[in-house]
């Protein structure tokens, strides 16, 4: 829906209000070598007391998941103003993420994080499971809980298939969280249960790691790529990886 008088459009999915308006599509997505370092800590506390100086009425009065979201998106337009300011910048889409995760609209959060890190040079994983953690506690209905596990379930499948168990198992944690407060019992048995499968699956690949630094020092490793290749194979049904595995793991029998 188009709002002409806020000039902004706006959406409900699943109890969960998207603002999309103020140039939403920001500016160009830039290359990784143009990002740019974190700003110093001074300067980031300096931006933080003049953003809170000028927006403290703001900031005070905005107490509903809607009011949040509002003034969240107004801070990113005013990052996107902050050219020539990457202290400002930084801090005020830090802002902006923290006031859509605390509406709970991790949705937003994510997009707004992910914006910020066009810009600097952040670990953007770390930040999203914070954010994300902060957005399911802080959710204001059952629905927008159910929407955060339904977001949340394709980045443990990229961790997963990233052989990245660790964060798969906080994000499970964040889902199972959220799960419980939407009060679904089969969408929290669902989370438990692809928690016990990652939990295996770290445990199958931990068994693989001496293999893994064999193949560091040696590329070449027959033994080595034969057990790689089948752990990705049979485990994983990667077989993209695991046929060039497997085609350097001897001459003999599978």
């Amino acid at each position: 829906m188009w709002d002409k008088r806020q000039g902004r459009r706006t959406w409900c999915l699943a109890g969960v209000i998207v603002v999309v308006g103020w140039g939403w599509a920001g500016p160009p997505v830039q290359d990784a070598g143009q990002r740019q370092p974190l700003p110093p800590q001074a300067a980031r506390a300096k931006s933080l007391k003049l953003i809170h100086d000028v927006f403290a009425e703001d900031l005070k009065a905005a107490q509903s998941a809607e009011a949040k979201t509002k003034l969240a998106a107004q801070f990113v337009q005013q990052a996107r103003e902050s050219r020539d300011e990457p202290a400002n910048r930084y801090v005020l889409y830090e802002e902006a993420v923290a006031l859509a995760a605390a509406a709970g609209d991790a949705a937003l959060a994510l997009a707004i994080l992910a914006e910020l890190g066009r810009d600097f040079e952040v670990d953007l994983h770390a930040m999203r499971v914070n954010v994300l953690a902060v957005a399911a506690a802080q959710s204001p209905s059952k629905e927008t809980s159910k929407t955060q596990v339904e977001l949340l379930l394709p980045m443990v499948a990229e961790a997963v298939d990233a052989d990245q168990y660790a964060t798969a198992l906080k994000l499970l944690q964040i889902a199972e969280a959220a799960a419980r407060k939407a009060r679904d019992i089969p969408l929290l048995a669902a989370v438990q249960k692809r928690t016990e499968e990652v939990a295996d699956l770290q445990k199958r690949f931990a068994r693989q790691q001496g293999y893994v630094d064999r193949l560091k020092e040696d590329p070449k490793d027959p033994e080595a790529n034969l057990e790689l290749g089948k752990y990705f194979a049979v485990v994983k049904g990667r077989w993209e990886r695991a046929l060039p595995l497997l085609a350097l793991g001897g001459t003999g029998p599978l």
